[in-house]
Formats: C-alpha cells, structure tokens, sequence
C-alpha cells in the first residue's frame, strides 16, 4: 500500500525570510570540507547578503505589520552603515556591478586561512578600501535587523529548525 503524504509550506511574512537568512548565515559560518567546496561558499555568502537585503522587503509586503512600524523599519534600513554593506553586495550578486554603491563594499576574494588544525575559507568583503571578513560582516547583519525588529516589538525567534 502507497502511503501519500503531503508537505505544504507558505510565506508567511518576514518571519519566513528571517529564518532564510538565519540558515544561510549558518552556511557561511560553518567550516567548509574539500576543495569543491570553495565556489558553494562564494555562492553561500552571497546569498546571505541577497536575502539579508531583501528582508525589507518580506516587511514591506507583510500583512501583519502596520505602515507606520513598515516605515520605521525601512528608514532604520537604509540608515544602517552595516545593511548598505549588505546591500551593495546583494545588488553586485545579482546584477554583477553596483551603478549605486551605498557603502562602497564589494566582494574581493577569497582566502583560506591554513594556519590551524582546520583550514578556514573566508571571503573577503572590501569596504572603502578596508578588508572584512564575510563571516564578521554576516554576522553584524544578522545582529542589526534583530536590533531594528525587535525595537519595534516584532519577534525574532526562529520559527522552526
């Protein structure tokens, strides 16, 4: 006997993208295996900084946040020095170059830090000049939208695993 079982999965507002970004941030702050493995963590990053990005826009369109809360979010957005980081990175993911450079951050390289028992693969974010490490940069991302979600009262926890 054939059993069916159905799986259903909705968007169900910036919650869903939040944990998008989460499961990508993991990607990139987990250490890497083989040598196969270096294009799948460029793609990982830049990836993150793509839907770290697009969340405002998973606010934007949800339904269950009120306009003045959307508004405050989006200006608290695109004043922050670390998401136009991310923005500028997003924009040169998809589109190859930046015409509008925010914060002017690109993706420089990669590097491989073989100094311990496990290698380390980074990419290297260039900012005005100054090298960060993509890992850092994810990180302090990830940290400033919980910062402006939650100072509207949204929650942040992850929905589900």
């Amino acid at each position: 006997m054939t059993r069916r079982v159905e799986v259903r999965t909705g968007l169900t507002g910036y919650r869903c993208q939040l944990d998008r970004v989460r499961r990508f941030y993991d990607r990139v702050t987990q250490r890497p295996e083989g040598a196969a493995y270096l294009i799948d963590y460029q793609d990982d990053v830049q990836s993150f900084f793509m839907h770290c990005w697009h969340l405002k826009d998973w606010v934007k369109h949800d339904p269950l946040i009120d306009q003045p809360v959307k508004d405050r979010i989006k200006d608290a957005v695109h004043a922050s020095d670390v998401l136009k980081v991310a923005n500028d990175l997003a924009t040169s993911a998809k589109h190859l170059e930046v015409n509008k450079s925010r914060a002017g951050a690109e993706l420089s390289l990669m590097r491989l830090d073989a100094s311990g028992e496990l290698s380390l693969l980074d990419c290297i974010i260039e900012v005005n000049g100054a090298e960060r490490s993509a890992r850092e940069v994810a990180a302090e991302c990830l940290q400033e939208w919980e910062r402006i979600l939650m100072a509207e009262g949204l929650p942040v926890e992850r929905m589900g695993t």
